[in-house]
């Protein structure tokens, strides 16, 4: 995924490069049109790390082959989170932090309004999260990354 951020963002420095009066870059851009840059990575113009992307990768597969019973979540809370900041751009983490938002209010006592409230509005908000992610990337990265740890192809 680092990788994949680095190329975004040469593509994005090109797209700007183009943007001056060149003659050459405007005749091929009439032979072969626009060529349109992903809306992953903040439209090409962030970058993730290498240490990040393990980082995340390591806490959220950390979450996700220890951490899921209910008197884990705190702690799967906490790493998913963190992950997160790590690397934002993946979906997987935003959706298990909604599913234990919304476990928190069925296991919440009675009385809690505030908490029950907020809860809604974070499971909501990072469901949200995780369904504009899918639709960017298209494909589920904790698949795709399984694979590459295990260095199998999925090509």
């Amino acid at each position: 995924m680092s990788c994949i951020s680095e190329m975004g963002q040469l593509a994005h420095s090109c797209e700007q490069f183009e943007t001056e009066d060149n003659e050459q870059i405007r005749k091929e851009k009439e032979r072969f049109g626009e060529v349109p840059l992903p809306p992953v990575f903040a439209n090409c113009t962030q970058h993730l790390t290498r240490e990040n992307e393990k980082e995340a990768a390591d806490l959220y597969w950390g979450v996700i082959c220890g951490k899921t019973e209910r008197e884990k979540h705190a702690e799967a809370e906490r790493d998913l989170l963190t992950a997160v900041q790590k690397n934002p751009w993946i979906a997987e983490p935003h959706t298990v932090l909604a599913q234990i938002y919304l476990c928190k209010n069925l296991e919440g006592e009675e009385g809690k309004a505030e908490d029950e409230e907020h809860n809604l509005e974070q499971a909501k908000a990072h469901a949200l999260r995780a369904i504009e992610l899918f639709s960017q990337w298209g494909c589920a990265w904790d698949k795709v990354y399984l694979l590459y740890c295990l260095d199998i192809s999925p090509f």
